[in-house]
């Protein structure tokens, strides 16, 4: 599934270790000399590591073509309905007592 302006590519993926998964690919042009992708998936792993989220197995660089450097991610794949449609909140979210 094509995601976020046009740069993302999403799909449910089989890994040998880690069984199913969600693999993302991601592209990013080069502006003012310099090229800057997405690390949000990482930076959370690692500042959060107690919030419940799809475990990261892995991100892997590719190579840097005409401008555009890219990426790919493996992530767990989540079957439990979301909570919201969009990636941006609309609208408070009606979540059940802890």
């Amino acid at each position: 599934m094509w995601g976020y302006q046009g740069r993302t590519l999403g799909q449910r993926a089989r890994h040998d270790e880690d069984g199913a998964c969600r693999l993302l690919l991601i592209s990013t042009e080069q502006a003012g000399g310099k090229l800057k992708l997405w690390e949000g998936t990482s930076q959370a792993a690692a500042a959060c590591p107690t919030v419940h989220k799809p475990a990261l197995h892995g991100v892997y660089d590719g190579a840097v073509r005409d401008g555009a450097a890219y990426r790919a991610e493996l992530t767990g794949y989540v079957v439990e309905p979301v909570c919201a449609p969009e990636p941006v909140l609309e609208r408070e979210l009606e979540l059940p007592e802890a």
